[in-house]
């Protein structure tokens, strides 16, 4: 999907605020392999729309954080997990990922 020029405010589930790296890494191949999962959603940073639809799939009660993502040709927001209400994957380098503000949702 296009990213607007203005940007998209998208939410996850993070263990810390500010969030760390580790609030980011992408699930292992053997992760994939048991779930029967493809290789983009390996990859793929899950986040959502809204704040509410991120703590609804939030089990473990970590804080909710967002960050506006800015079009950028090294950022892809795919709407992925249709079953999920407001559900993307974010595909971004962790370098670029570094420089996201990522802020507690209100």
């Amino acid at each position: 999907m296009a990213i607007p020029a203005d940007g998209i405010r998208l939410y996850r589930a993070v263990k810390t605020i500010p969030p760390s790296a580790g609030d980011f890494q992408q699930r292992p191949s053997k992760w994939a392999r048991e779930a029967g999962a493809t290789e983009l959603q390996r990859i793929g940073i899950s986040a959502f729309y809204a704040p509410e639809q991120a703590a609804g799939v939030n089990q473990k009660g970590y804080p909710i954080a967002g960050a506006t993502i800015a079009a950028n040709p090294r950022i892809l927001v795919a709407r992925t997990d249709l079953d999920r209400p407001g559900h993307v994957d974010i595909f971004v380098s962790m370098d670029v990922l570094a420089e996201l503000d990522w802020q507690p949702a209100p």
